[in-house]
């Protein structure tokens, strides 16, 4: 499907996480199939658009990257608050750190908690572990741990070499569509759309970590 296309689905995803955490090379693997070496820092926010085919439905999916500084995190939640109280903008959000830094893993709690405060907890949320190219400083067992009684999709990523990317966004792009027709068929006394054109979504086991 070309950008240009009418989808039946937008979508719109969220990345969020510490500064050079690997958002944004992530970011450009997912929607440019590229990576770069050297980039600046974002500012504020970035976005990029990627379509996919979901079981022959045309999903167009909104990738968002926010800036990790402190000075920039107001201005990234405006871009995934709720707004009104009842209204949730994002319909994902991906929750990033660096495989290659234990600040960036032990950062996780803040970012969770800012989901919270902004009621976007309620939505989809996938744990990525970027630049898995490079050498590994976070513990398994610190990963296991933070898994622990959490509901989160976790996946080993490395935008260097595409490795996990595709299946990681492949698994948000999924469950986003599902949740997406469930409510659009809310509305309708006839489904527009049925669920179960969709092939069923990963589910994380407890305890459980995506080595791809």
């Amino acid at each position: 499907m070309s950008l240009s296309e009418k989808p039946d689905i937008m979508l719109k995803v969220v990345f969020v996480g510490q500064p050079y955490a690997g958002k944004t090379s992530l970011l450009n693997r997912i929607a440019d199939n590229c990576f770069h070496e050297n980039y600046l820092a974002t500012i504020g926010c970035d976005f990029k658009i990627r379509s996919y085919q979901v079981n022959g439905m045309r999903v167009k999916v909104q990738f968002w990257d926010t800036a990790g500084q402190e000075r920039f995190r107001a201005i990234s939640a405006a871009y995934y608050k709720s707004t009104p109280e009842d209204y949730i903008d994002a319909d994902a959000v991906v929750l990033c750190y660096n495989l290659n830094d234990v600040t960036s893993f032990s950062n996780l709690n803040y970012w969770l908690d800012e989901l919270v405060k902004y009621k976007v907890d309620r939505v989809n949320t996938i744990l990525v572990g970027c630049k898995k190219d490079l050498e590994i400083e976070v513990p398994t067992d610190a990963v296991l741990e933070f898994l622990k009684d959490r509901a989160l999709l976790h996946f080993e990523t490395s935008a260097k070499t595409g490795e996990g990317v595709e299946e990681a966004m492949q698994a948000v792009v999924n469950e986003c569509a599902r949740r997406k027709i469930s409510k659009l068929n809310e509305s309708y006394e006839e489904p527009l759309l049925k669920p179960d054109m969709l092939k069923e979504p990963v589910r994380p086991a407890r305890n459980f970590c995506f080595r791809c």
